[in-house]
């Protein structure tokens, strides 16, 4: 009976540092913003940089975060690099991620 209690514990406390990787991912403005801005179907790099008036170097940096954190997939062709939502977040995505985003905007 104990080693059920303790596979329990283990799995909660995995369960746990999960969440807590992923909020800490969630919780950048600016991965926020790249998420809505992916909501609309995969977008180049290049026109992320360009909607959110940020520098490659720092939208690199939280693309490899997002894609760290399994929330985007980047493909390359050449020069261009593509990034998306993951496919299995796209059904549920105007619900938990875009809706709040844009429930917190001010404009």
């Amino acid at each position: 009976m104990r080693s059920m209690e303790d596979r329990f514990s283990r799995l909660a406390k995995e369960n746990l540092q999960a969440t807590v990787f992923l909020a800490r991912t969630m919780a950048d403005e600016n991965r926020l913003r790249i998420i809505h801005s992916l909501a609309d179907g995969e977008k180049p790099v290049s026109r992320i940089v360009e909607e959110l008036g940020i520098s490659q170097p720092l939208a690199s940096h939280h693309l490899k975060e997002l894609k760290r954190s399994l929330l985007v997939t980047v493909e390359r062709n050449g020069f261009l690099v593509a990034v998306a939502l993951v496919a299995a977040l796209i059904p549920a995505r105007r619900a938990s991620v875009v809706d709040p985003v844009q429930a917190l905007n001010c404009e």
